[in-house]
């Protein structure tokens, strides 16, 4: 039984994703005022909102009707930092899906990452821009408490915390990159 993949159908289709990846990058350049996008084709497309770095990948041979983008979220607190990665791993494991965004670990400058994809097909720079203003306000909120702290609780341990800061992290990130699906795999 042979399996083929939703990239592989579109291929079919004649759609040249490297061609979608740059339009993308020329409309994203032209909003934010980047000049000679073109340089930009074949190296990470990085870019600045509200004090997080976003770095803009073309998916190529791993997802090519996709552009990879990785968020920085800033550097593990010196102290806490088993509570915040076990944060991190809790809040994977609510995002866990198709196409979900995930958290990672830059060991290179000890800084915490979430990685997404946006699917190329009807991308447009309004639309990319809205989710990185959004995930920059996640960042934001995650370099004040990690995730730590849920409201009205003040400090607690992963172990006691409610889940509610989590599920309500979980929620607005897959809202924003169109995961398709609530946390609990119901249909929005």
């Amino acid at each position: 039984m042979s399996t083929t993949s939703a990239s592989a159908n579109r291929k079919d289709e004649g759609i040249q994703p490297v061609r979608l990846y740059r339009a993308l990058i020329d409309q994203i350049c032209a909003q934010c005022g980047i000049r000679n996008p073109e340089t930009l084709y074949d190296a990470a497309t990085n870019l600045q909102v509200n004090e997080t770095s976003f770095s803009l990948y073309y998916g190529g041979n791993i997802d090519p009707f996709s552009a990879l983008v990785y968020a920085d979220f800033g550097a593990l607190p010196s102290e806490r930092q088993n509570a915040v990665l076990l944060r991190l791993l809790e809040t994977n494991m609510y995002m866990f899906g198709v196409n979900s965004p995930s958290f990672t670990y830059n060991p290179e400058n000890q800084h915490v990452l979430l990685m997404f994809r946006v699917p190329l097909v009807n991308a447009s720079a309004d639309g990319v821009l809205e989710i990185l203003e959004g995930i920059a306000e996640l960042a934001a909120g995650w370099r004040k408490d990690y995730y730590l702290l849920d409201e009205g609780q003040g400090s607690s341990t992963v172990r006691d915390a409610s889940k509610g800061t989590v599920h309500r992290v979980n929620a607005r990130i897959a809202q924003m990159v169109g995961r398709g699906e609530k946390n609990d795999g119901a249909k929005r």
